[in-house]
């Protein structure tokens, strides 16, 4: 949806960081054209395009910095400790809620400004909230146990049986 953006990009943050090198995450619907993808963006020899073969834990241990328009990825990024920039274009603005842990940025060169002087940005990364709370197994077994005590009445109106195990 936002490749032909992202794609310039990259192209050009490739070639005004030269010593950095640039990770192009694929969105799943693009994994099919990973190939194509790659030879659009061979031109910018510090980028590499991923897809589904990378963790994105993996991913993020080699980032410092994670930059986006559009995604849940965002969210995981923030969650993951990891600077993140959002490039303002298309409907960027919906993620107004994570605008104070992140910056936004219009161009290149507001990017590369962000990236060499970070320690002035991301002033609330210590004060980000949680955005997603660990898996919790017993909580979710719980949560089954529930789902099971869920009976239905002859009417096919369902009915939850309340914890003491009496009817409702």
């Amino acid at each position: 949806m936002f490749h032909e953006e992202l794609a310039a990009l990259a192209l050009e943050l490739a070639s005004a960081l030269p010593e950095k090198i640039i990770y192009y995450k694929l969105h799943p619907h693009q994994y099919k054209d990973k190939q194509s993808i790659s030879e659009s963006l061979k031109i910018g020899r510090n980028i590499i395009v991923v897809s589904d073969e990378t963790d994105i834990s993996d991913l993020f241990q080699k980032c410092a910095f994670v930059v986006g328009v559009h995604s849940t990825l965002l969210y995981t990024a923030l969650q993951a400790g990891k600077k993140v920039c959002i490039y303002k274009r298309f409907h960027y603005f919906w993620h107004e809620d994570i605008f104070a842990y992140t910056e936004q940025f219009d161009d290149v060169s507001e990017l590369t400004e962000i990236v060499a002087h970070y320690t002035k940005h991301f002033c609330e990364l210590d004060n980000r909230p949680v955005l997603f709370e660990p898996f919790d197994a017993e909580r979710f077994r719980r949560a089954l146990d529930d789902v099971e005590k869920l009976s239905w009445t002859r009417a096919g109106t369902p009915t939850l049986k309340t914890l003491a195990g009496g009817e409702n």
